[in-house]
């Protein structure tokens, strides 16, 4: 049965987007400094303990240009670091699934909430 959805909170409750997904690194709980989030990153990424193909620099590096220039597309985050467009994609994707960062329609980046 349909019901009536009465605040943005609500809606993101009944999606069930308001879950955290924690990293392989644990949760973040240190300051938000751009040192800390390196770290936490490092800790997530540095090794491939999520069994992907993905290199761990390459995550970082990515989530650290997203961290640097919020709205950014993937094929502008190619330009800023120099990596390919599919290891960039393949960081995103990554980056999303931990619930790190968000992205939006038109498909540019931004730091998750609980990291921004």
């Amino acid at each position: 049965m349909a019901r009536i959805i009465t605040s943005p909170e609500e809606l993101v409750g009944q999606l069930g987007l308001g879950a955290r997904v924690r990293g392989a690194g644990g949760s973040w709980s240190s300051g938000h400094t751009e040192a800390s989030f390196r770290q936490f990153l490092e800790r997530t990424f540095g090794s491939a303990a999520d069994g992907s193909a993905a290199d761990g620099a390459a995550v970082i590096t990515v989530g650290m240009a997203i961290r640097a220039n919020r709205g950014a597309t993937a094929d502008e985050l190619s330009a800023l670091t120099g990596l390919p467009a599919s290891a960039v994609q393949e960081s995103i994707g990554l980056l999303e699934i931990h619930g790190i960062i968000t992205t939006d329609l038109l498909r540019r980046c931004a730091l998750a909430a609980p990291y921004a």
